[in-house]
C-alpha cells in the first residue's frame, strides 16, 4: 500500500461522493479511474488505426489512386512544363 498526498478541495469532493454513496473512498475513487481508462480507451480505439501501417492508417483520405506522392509530383510538374 502506498500513500498519496492530494489537494484537500479534491480529498473532500471524494469525500462527499462516498458518503452520498455510502462506500468507501478508496472504492469511489477505484470506479472513477475505470470510468477513465474505460472512456480513454474508448477515444483512442475512435482515434487510432485499426492498422499498425501508417500508410494504410491514410488509405481513402484523397480522392485519386495515386500511392506514391513522387509519380503526383512528377506528373503535375510535366503538365506545367517545369
Amino acid at each position: 500500500m502506498a500513500d498519496l498526498v492530494i489537494q484537500d478541495e479534491l480529498a473532500e469532493r471524494l469525500r462527499v461522493i462516498a458518503r452520498r454513496e455510502n462506500r468507501p473512498v478508496e472504492e469511489v475513487l477505484a470506479e472513477l479511474l475505470e470510468l477513465y481508462a474505460a472512456q480513454l480507451g474508448a477515444s483512442q480505439k475512435a482515434v487510432e488505426p485499426s492498422s499498425s501501417d501508417p500508410l494504410a492508417a491514410m488509405e481513402g483520405m484523397f480522392d485519386d489512386a495515386v500511392t506514391d506522392l513522387s509519380t503526383s509530383v512528377r506528373g503535375t510538374m510535366t503538365d506545367l512544363h517545369i
